[in-house]
């Protein structure tokens, strides 16, 4: 986020947007960053770089789909998400 520095992980459970946890933190925005999203069970995470940067635990849902978004950013690209399937 160009405008303010937040990481944020959500939850969408039909259409109703419930913000899980988030971090306020500064980010060199010119060069690309590593981002990995995991879930295990109930365990939600974020980590970029290889350092953990958000852990969440929600039950909601066991199983789903992972969506990347980012806010005023001139350019943004994701590059090698892979298409996942996780169990549930």
């Amino acid at each position: 986020d160009r405008q303010r520095p937040w990481r944020m992980l959500w939850r969408n459970n039909g259409g109703v947007f419930t913000l899980l946890a988030a971090q306020s933190v500064a980010y060199d925005q010119h060069r690309f960053h590593l981002v990995e999203c995991r879930a295990l069970g109930s365990q939600l995470s974020l980590l970029v770089d290889g350092v953990p940067a958000l852990s969440v635990t929600d039950t909601t849902f066991a199983a789903g789909r992972v969506a990347l978004g980012t806010w005023f950013n001139d350019l943004v690209a994701f590059d090698d998400l892979p298409e996942a399937i996780w169990p549930g």
